[in-house]
């Protein structure tokens, strides 16, 4: 199930340091390894080993997810968008503003969303397609961003294949931005909306991660991510476990031909 969370509104938070924002925190831990799917790595090669992976999967990426979760990591993506109210919300934006001045803006931004499956969604809640046909930039936004640039120039495609380019070049409604999840290449305060789905794992940092999501949040901004968790149940996690050690990383070995 997705994690969601508000950025309180008076913008303070421990772990956030001003003085350190655009500059990819150094970790200060003894720990010379991470966990890189299921086997540990020195932390230095963590990054480029993801990249590595992804450049490889990028076409096949979504079809990949279908075939691993057996098609469920569509109902848990479709739960994330219910769950962020963008169709409520956009309705009420776009009324409020019809016919007058006050264009009430709203801007969310999916990490580690490459290919635009979770951020199609999104698109599709808030209507910006047919915000597209008038003239103007659209006052809601969904900003796409990932460390790996082959698959953003596969999401993009998909994007203009699927919605037209009106929604990318006119109405600006959808955009791709390559950036690193530790240091996002954008101003404090910049998002209503922060969303990361299957994303948060393959960071290096993950607390660097953590902060900079709470960094680039307006105040009273949310923060939502969908990520498997652990099983209390004895018999399941068997199950689980056995599946997600050798079914999983053998379908992604095929798929990938790796």
């Amino acid at each position: 199930m997705p994690y969601n969370h508000r950025k309180p509104h008076d913008g303070h938070h421990p772990l956030t340091n001003p003085t350190n924002i655009r500059q990819l925190p150094t970790n200060t831990t003894t720990t010379t390894t991470t966990h890189f799917g299921y086997q540990n790595v020195p932390i230095s090669e963590k990054e480029s080993k993801v990249r590595e992976v992804f450049e490889s999967v990028a076409e096949s990426y979504d079809v990949m997810n279908d075939l691993m979760s057996g098609g469920l990591h569509r109902v848990w993506k479709d739960e994330l968008c219910r769950m962020t109210g963008l169709a409520a919300t956009s309705r009420a934006l776009r009324s409020s503003s019809l016919g007058t001045s006050n264009n009430l803006d709203f801007k969310t931004l999916d990490v580690a969303g490459g290919t635009g499956d979770v951020a199609f969604r999104f698109v599709d809640a808030m209507n910006c397609v047919e915000r597209a046909k008038s003239s103007g930039v659209d006052n809601l936004s969904v900003t796409v961003c990932d460390i790996n640039t082959e698959m953003l120039r596969v999401g993009e495609r998909r994007a203009r294949e699927r919605f037209g380019s009106d929604i990318i070049d006119s109405s600006r409604s959808l955009s791709f931005r390559q950036g690193n999840a530790q240091c996002l290449p954008f101003d404090d305060g910049t998002f209503d909306l922060y969303t990361i789905a299957f994303g948060l794992r393959n960071v290096t940092d993950v607390d660097a991660a953590l902060r900079d999501a709470y960094r680039v949040l307006k105040p009273g901004g949310r923060y939502l991510c969908l990520e498997f968790s652990n099983v209390d149940n004895a018999l399941l996690k068997q199950v689980y476990d056995a599946y997600s050690f050798h079914v999983i990383p053998t379908i992604g070995q095929v798929v990938a031909g790796d």
